[in-house]
């Protein structure tokens, strides 16, 4: 990496057995996993909605998200909820290990000149962290443009579901 830039300040917490980070500033808070509403027909990568101050704010499954195996089952596991665009989302992990300030962001090794190994491209870099190798993820790269309008779609749906339920017998 260039050796000017300084790494931002950063999350590590752990999906499917991999220790992964995202930069904090993009983080607002890591909540406990609170009663979800799921929509029909929606994706398997979508956990569900909850809402925070007012907001309604879907939830990503990261291990899917990221093509990786599935991640251990629980009601006690963590969510990251971090903004996107002019909203929120969140993304469930298996667990938080703390916040770490990278010293130096290495590239990821490349076998036999191959592409590196990148869950889907998400993956920029690699960080030692309490002893433990940590992958540095591009919040940019999460979601492509088409998975974003999806998501969208489906946090309207699911507002529009939640307004005429609010409105109940009115005409």
């Amino acid at each position: 990496m260039n050796d000017t830039a300084v790494p931002p300040p950063s999350i590590v917490f752990e999906v499917s057995g991999h220790r992964l980070a995202l930069p904090s500033g993009m983080i607002v808070r890591v909540l406990p996993l609170p009663r979800l509403d799921r929509l029909p027909a929606s994706p398997p990568v979508i956990a569900g909605l909850f809402r925070y101050g007012g907001a309604l704010v879907p939830v990503l499954h990261l291990d899917r998200l990221l093509g990786l195996a599935a991640g251990r089952p629980g009601l006690y596991r963590p969510l990251l909820l971090c903004r996107r665009g002019g909203g929120m989302v969140a993304y469930l992990c298996d667990r938080v290990i703390g916040l770490a300030t990278p010293g130096d962001l290495s590239p990821l090794p490349r076998p036999d000149g191959a592409a590196p190994l990148s869950f889907n491209r998400c993956v920029t870099a690699r960080f030692e962290h309490e002893g433990a190798m940590s992958l540095m993820l591009d919040p940019s790269r999460l979601l492509t443009a088409a998975e974003d309008q999806s998501l969208d779609a489906h946090r309207r749906i699911a507002e529009e579901r939640a307004a005429a339920w609010a409105k109940g017998d009115e005409p």
